[in-house]
Parts: C-alpha cells; sequence; structure tokens
C-alpha cells in the first residue's frame, strides 16, 4: 500500500502501486532537469541478489526535498522509469553510480545517464592527497564532512531491505541517501572550475561501459586451463627436486641432487631468506644482504648463480601458479571469470583493476590464450602504439618527435642511429630495442644508472652518453622537463601543489612529502609521469565515451580496459564492425587532447587474447 509522509525538509512516498502517488512523480520529474537515483538492494552482486527499492529524489519549487521510493519487490517499474533514466537531458545524480548502474542494467536493462557522481567528485578534488582514511569517500563520510549531516549507517540498517513491510526507520534511511547525494552535489559544484567539472562529466560518461566490463567478464577455457597447470607443476616438481638438500649429516657431492641418491635433511625453501642466506654463505662464503631477484641476480660464482637461477625459476612458477591459476579457477556460474575496475585507481586518472587484477595477466600467449569468446564470437583487441611517446611528444613540443610521428618514421631506429653514430639502415634489432629503452625510461626521467642495471647500456660511461644522446636529439625534452619542475618547485612554496594534467585539466596534489625526497632532492620522474599517463588515460577514457553509445547498437561485449588496450568480445558477423567502431572512438578520444602528433592504434580479431600477445 503506497504511504507518504514527511520529516524534517523532507517528503517521503513509498510507491508499490500505481495511483495518483504516481502522477504526481511524474510531474515533479518533468519540472527537474536533475534528479537523484539511489537503490536498496537485498544483496551487493547484481548476479545474484535483487533491487529493493528504487529511490528517485528532485528538489521541489517550495524549496522541499521529494523522495520517491518504488518497491521493486512488488511491482516492476522499469518501463515507467526507464525513459526518465536513459533521457539524456536529465542529469542524474549518484554516490558511487556504477554500483547502481550494474544493478540496473543486469536486472531491468536500464543504461542510467547522464551521470553525476558525487563519490567520483569528492576523489576528483581531492587527488593526490595522502590523508584519505577508510569510509573518506563513503556516502556517510563525506555529508558528514561537508554537510555536517550524521547518517545512520548501521549494517543490520543497511543490509534489511528484503522486502516490506518496511518501518518508518528503513524509509528515513532511503530518503536520505538520496537527499545527502543532493545537497552534496549542490556543495561540491562550487568547488569545481570549467576543467574539473569536464573531468566529473568525463567520469561519469565511462560508469556505464566499467560497469558493463564488471558484468561480462571473461570466459575461460578451462580446458587449456587444465593442461598449462599440470605443466608448470610438473616443471616445479622438476626444479624443486634439483634444489640442495639441508639439514643432512653429510655433504651432498652433487649440489643439485641429480644423482637421485637419497639422503636425510630437507630441500631448501626457495622463500626462505634465512636458509638461502646460510647456504651461500656456508657454502661460498657469499654475505646475502637480501635474497630478492635483484641481489641474486648479482651473483658472479659460477655455482651459486646455478642455484639463484633455480630459486627464481620456482618463485616465478609458483607465483605463476599461486597468483595467476588459481585465480583463474574463481569463476561465477557462467564460466566467466569477472573482476573489478576503479576508473579512479591511480593518481594519474587511469583504470586500475582487483579481484582478480586483469591488468596484471601476463602478456605471453601461455596466459592469454585462456581467456576466449563464446563459441560463435571473437574476440577483439585494440592497442595505443606508443600512446605514452606520441602524448609526451605533443606535451614537450619536440619538433623532432612529433616530425618522426608525422611521417610514420620508426622512432627507436631514429634514436638508435644517434646513440650508436650509426646510419638508420644499418641499426641491427638488437641496437633498436635498446633505443626503445631510452626512449621510453628518458621521457620520465630514467637515470644512468638504471639504464645500466636493466642492462641497456655496458657500462654506466656508455648509460651516461645514451642519456646525452637522447637529449640532444630531443631538445624540446629539456625545456619540457625543466619548465614542470620549476613550476612544482615555485608552487610547493606555499603549500601542497595544485597540478593540473595539462589539456584535460585533471587534478592531483602533491604535497612536500611526493614530490621531494628525505634529503630534500626532488623526485622529477613524479612530476613528468604525471602530465603523460594522466593525459593518455583521458585520452582513453574519452574514446570509452564516444565508444558506449555504439556498441549499444551491436552485440557486443566490453570486456576489459588494460592501461592503453581495450578487449572486446563480438559475435563473429560483427566483428569487423565492432573493431572499426572501436578503432575510430579510440583514435577520436585521443585526438581531443592531440593537435599534432598522430594517433595510431594495432587492433586484431582473434580466437582468444593470446591474438595480440
Amino acid at each position: 500500500m503506497n504511504r507518504s509522509f514527511s520529516f524534517d525538509n523532507l517528503d517521503v512516498h513509498f510507491i508499490d502501486s500505481n495511483g495518483p502517488v504516481v502522477d504526481a512523480f511524474k510531474i515533479s520529474v518533468s519540472e527537474s532537469p536533475i534528479i537523484v537515483c539511489d537503490l536498496e538492494t537485498t544483496g551487493l552482486d547484481p548476479l545474484n541478489h535483487q533491487i529493493s527499492l528504487i529511490g528517485i529524489g528532485v528538489q521541489s519549487s517550495s524549496n522541499r526535498f521529494k523522495a520517491f521510493l518504488f518497491d521493486q519487490l512488488q511491482h516492476d517499474w522499469s518501463k515507467l522509469l526507464q525513459p526518465l533514466m536513459e533521457d539524456s537531458s536529465i542529469y542524474k545524480i549518484f554516490h558511487n553510480g556504477k554500483f547502481d548502474w550494474k544493478f540496473l542494467q543486469r536486472q531491468l536493462g536500464i543504461d542510467v545517464h547522464p551521470i553525476l557522481d558525487t563519490m567520483q567528485t569528492g576523489q576528483i578534488m581531492d587527488n593526490g592527497l595522502l590523508e584519505r582514511q577508510e569510509g573518506h569517500y563513503s556516502l556517510g563520510g563525506m555529508a558528514d564532512r561537508f554537510l555536517d549531516l550524521k547518517l545512520e549507517k548501521d549494517q543490520n540498517l543497511r543490509t534489511s531491505f528484503n522486502g516490506g513491510p518496511y518501518t518508518e526507520e528503513q524509509f528515513r534511511y532511503a530518503a536520505l541517501d538520496l537527499y545527502a547525494p543532493a545537497m552534496l552535489w549542490n556543495h561540491l559544484e562550487q568547488e569545481l572550475d570549467a576543467k574539473l567539472k569536464e573531468i566529473v562529466s568525463l567520469e561519469g560518461s565511462v560508469i556505464a561501459p566499467t560497469g558493463s566490463m564488471e558484468l561480462n567478464g571473461f570466459r575461460i577455457d578451462t580446458g587449456s586451463l587444465d593442461q598449462l597447470q599440470h605443466q608448470l607443476e610438473e616443471k616445479l616438481k622438476e626444479l624443486e627436486s634439483g634444489l640442495p638438500i639441508i639439514g643432512s649429516a653429510k655433504t651432498h657431492p652433487d649440489l643439485f641432487n641429480t644423482s637421485g641418491d637419497e639422503f636425510q635433511g630437507s630441500r631448501l625453501l626457495v622463500n626462505s631468506p634465512k636458509q638461502i642466506k646460510e647456504f651461500a654463505y656456508e657454502h661460498w662464503k657469499i654475505k646475502l644482504k637480501a635474497t630478492d631477484k635483484k641481489s641474486l641476480s648479482k651473483s658472479c660464482h659460477p655455482e651459486a648463480r646455478m642455484l639463484f637461477e633455480r630459486i627464481l625459476d620456482c618463485r616465478d612458477l609458483q607465483k605463476k601458479l599461486n597468483t595467476y591459476l588459481s585465480r583463474f579457477r574463481e569463476l561465477d556460474v557462467d564460466g566467466r571469470l569477472r573482476g573489478s575496475f576503479n576508473a579512479l585507481g591511480t593518481a594519474t586518472g587511469r583504470f586500475s583493476s582487483s579481484s582478480p587484477n586483469l591488468q596484471n595477466i601476463p602478456k605471453s600467449k601461455e596466459y592469454r590464450r585462456l581467456f576466449v569468446p563464446e563459441p560463435g564470437s571473437k574476440m577483439i583487441v585494440c592497442d595505443y602504439s606508443q600512446v605514452e611517446l606520441r602524448v609526451a611528444a605533443e606535451l614537450a613540443g619536440d619538433t623532432k618527435m612529433i616530425e618522426a610521428f608525422q611521417t610514420d618514421k620508426d622512432l627507436h631506429a631514429i634514436t638508435a642511429s644517434r646513440m650508436f653514430d650509426t646510419p638508420l639502415e644499418q641499426i641491427k634489432p638488437e641496437e633498436r630495442q635498446r633505443a626503445k629503452a631510452v626512449n621510453f625510461g628518458l621521457i620520465y626521467n630514467m637515470q644512468p644508472k638504471r639504464l645500466y642495471e636493466d642492462g641497456v647500456s655496458k657500462n654506466l660511461k656508455e648509460a651516461r652518453e645514451f642519456v646525452n644522446a637522447f637529449f640532444d636529439l630531443y631538445q624540446g625534452f629539456r625545456t619540457f622537463h625543466r619548465d614542470l619542475i620549476r613550476t612544482v618547485m615555485n608552487q610547493s612554496k606555499k603549500g601542497p601543489v595544485d597540478f593540473r594534467t595539462l589539456r584535460s585539466g585533471r587534478r592531483r596534489w602533491f604535497d612536500h612529502h611526493q614530490l621531494y625526497w628525505p634529503n630534500g632532492g626532488i623526485r622529477p620522474n613524479v612530476v613528468y609521469n604525471t602530465p603523460v599517463q594522466g593525459l593518455a588515460g583521458d585520452g582513453l577514457k574519452q574514446a570509452l565515451r564516444i565508444l558506449w553509445p555504439e556498441l549499444k547498437q551491436t552485440s557486443a561485449k566490453l570486456l576489459a580496459v588494460v592501461h592503453d588496450e581495450m578487449v572486446l568480445e563480438a559475435p563473429e558477423n560483427e566483428a569487423s564492425k565492432v573493431l572499426q567502431a572501436t578503432e575510430n572512438a579510440m583514435i577520436k578520444g585521443l585526438e581531443t587532447y592531440l593537435e599534432k602528433v598522430p594517433v595510431k592504434v594495432e587492433s586484431v580479431i582473434a580466437e582468444s587474447w593470446a591474438g595480440k600477445a
């Protein structure tokens, strides 16, 4: 039975059937260019739980806030609400809108848009500040911080919406979940400059494609997964069987025990720093300070090096089995692997992924061939070509690098020619590969020592020569880097630096701790990294904004955004069309910010994600 009541300056209407209050609702929303939306659900998983209440809030002309709570468990309100939710002329305010979007899309087929998300807005305003605490951007946390409004967030009350009859306390809770975002938006909007408003709008537009990636997930080829797991387990057993035995009464004559003889004691544990250090000192008088990969790889002792390589190989296989393959078995009932994507997961504004981290899947074919489309469909993988170099060249205004991209020349070969003082046509593949590392490293201030440690140069002297060769060839980067450092150093004298991604205007706060080393020196790589990766990330989000309406006209599924790559699945007869649409969107998205450097996308239609590995 429909019910209405008021408290403070809120008018609350609970609706479980048609009646005059539905007509009043239609009139109220027709008079407003912006509404507030929130769902109460029976749980947190849109695949297994249901929508209990659909809340719509509107500020009336009499300055009273009206909260309409539709009981979705008793009556399907999608026919009434879908036109409103998908009306592009009416903005919808959410707090953590991805959660609500996923429920509405999965269960009612509603693609709610356009969205202004108050949680995202708070994160965009504060991005880079270190004093974030748990709950800092929850609705209760933000309402308390910005509005001095205390919300009841008792866990029992939050999880009590499993069907009526509902209490007045529950209605009050649901109504305030609408009122608080409305008041938050009114407050936060005043703090946003024009550029930040554009970022808030951009982030709101990628909620739908981000939510769809989480709903879609990847299909996993479990047969191939079983085979790979068996191969890795056998390889690990083989390696472990050759580890030395410790705690034995006598020294084994064969370090790796290849004779097959049995001795008392146990195998060296590859993840035990204590055992490895003791064994290295006892046998070779090697004093190890640490047993990480970097430390073990430094050894020049031939016998020790053999053992250390075996230890590192064992660790690598353990990681592959425990970090990757075990997670690939955490499938939903439909055989798909679903993870979470956070569009604001990094300080630069790029995506992050978790549970599992789908951005951390090894690029080798043995892993990516496990990710396959449904029968009758194809994988589509589209990747920006050298996107960070292209963005860096544009921002630095470096004429040499810009010209190389405009004429589609081999940038790495050009750099190699200068590094090795060799004619362009005589550059060897190995020299080009080393130049590639220099190009990608020096736009972010990689130091000669790192070039040497990574094997790019033969010694520190050559590493310094490579650095000089790069900056002599691409002189625009000297000026670009110098100006960035001057800007942040001057601002840092007044307090935290309000750094903005060039051209897009995304904010990243830098405090003294983030900008300076303990010895007082500045951290230049942080300063150089932010504008390049930030703009590349914003270009990708512009691409998602452009692509999403076109994808909705097809049967394609967006599966993942992995750094500069989009992964999709489409029926075979639509694959070419979807590939072209994705390529065009990625080019147009980055062209939002790039004026001189052309954008290039490399794409493939394949039988698995390994098609481009």
